[in-house]
């Protein structure tokens, strides 16, 4: 039965024009479950709201653009009434695309796009290795009108929600992302549903890794964040013209190769306080997340994010925090407001 629901799935998208990526926010699910009803993997029952959403979506009728936002995505599915009924205010206004113009939902759902400043473009990468563990690498040097140009090139996008999908694994890599303000994470998912995520990447970071035109991992914001978005191709061009940006590029690749290769040697040989002491200590050299003079460090990170990172579960995180509180590495003030002592902290890492 799935096989044969799979075989007439992949047959009308075909028919209809529809892509995963196209019939995806059409009845508001994720891509990667729309591949997996191609695969037979699931199979959407005859009573279930995906598939009456399945059966609509060749008709165009298209939600709200706020239910297009992941977050809205999961309010569909605890609140199936409310898109119904929204899909049914669409269908009314002749089948056109209804943008949320104001209210507290519109700004708490949707990103907003805003036009380039080149202020706060940075490309957080050093040269050479950094002189001491846990600082934060400056900023590689670009001229104020190199940066207007690049600006140029992009627009920036504004996620306000926690949570925000930047790009999803499997997805058409189309764009590249520059961070500017705020933090995401990137992580893989396997094929049994496991999460791990492979890096958080702060203000200054470049990402959008992708192998054979498909984005090989999904990012997600984590606090509000604010993104350079560069179209692939438009930016290949601009670096065959600008060789000293092209060169930073090049120095940050190996930069987070150089990060890359650190972290296999945490996780490989350190055990797992060892290795939060190492995740805390790399927290701390972002100045918007560390109080110098108080010493305390405000996560943006929750401890199943930190436990995906660190490759063990967040009551292992937790029992780790009260090891490291215990010796006087650390107190923890609130949940995410830790007071570090760093000095006993890099001595307890032992590790450049």
């Amino acid at each position: 039965m799935r096989e044969v629901s799979a075989r007439n799935l992949r047959r009308v998208q075909h028919e209809k024009g529809y892509s995963q990526e196209t019939l995806a926010p059409e009845v508001c699910v994720d891509r990667t479950y729309i591949s997996a009803l191609e695969r037979g993997v699931y199979s959407a029952s005859i009573d279930s709201p995906t598939s009456s959403q399945l059966c609509w979506a060749p008709k165009r009728i298209r939600y709200s653009t706020a239910l297009q936002n992941p977050v809205g995505r999961s309010l569909y599915r605890s609140a199936p009434v409310l898109a119904r009924s929204l899909s049914k205010q669409a269908a009314s206004t002749n089948n056109k695309v209804r943008e949320p113009t104001s209210g507290a939902l519109a700004d708490l759902l949707m990103p907003r796009s805003s036009n380039p400043s080149p202020a706060d473009i940075r490309i957080r990468a050093t040269r050479g290795y950094p002189r001491e563990h846990g600082e934060e690498a400056p900023d590689l040097a670009l001229t104020a009108s190199e940066k207007a140009e690049f600006g140029r090139v992009a627009q920036i996008i504004d996620f306000r929600t926690v949570g925000s999908e930047l790009f999803s694994q499997g997805d058409d890599a189309a764009f590249v992302y520059l961070l500017a303000d705020g933090v995401v994470r990137i992580y893989h998912t396997l094929r049994n549903g496991d999460r791990q995520i492979l890096v958080f990447h702060w203000p200054g970071d470049l990402l959008g890794l992708a192998d054979h035109g498909k984005y090989v991992n999904s990012a997600e914001t984590i606090a509000s964040s604010r993104v350079y978005r560069f179209p692939v191709r438009k930016l290949e061009h601009f670096l065959l013209k600008k060789p000293n940006i092209q060169d930073a590029f090049l120095v940050k690749a190996v930069y987070d190769l150089r990060n890359a290769q650190r972290q296999l040697i945490v996780m490989g040989q350190f055990n797992i306080p060892r290795r939060l002491a190492v995740f805390l200590v790399d927290c701390s050299a972002h100045e918007h997340y560390f109080d110098q003079s108080k010493q305390i460090l405000i996560l943006p990170m929750s401890r199943y994010d930190i436990a995906d990172y660190l490759g063990t579960s967040a009551e292992t995180v937790t029992r780790a925090l009260a090891r490291l509180e215990g010796e006087g590495m650390l107190r923890r003030v609130t949940a995410r407001d830790i007071k570090l002592e760093l000095d006993q902290l890099k001595a307890f890492i032992d590790f450049d």
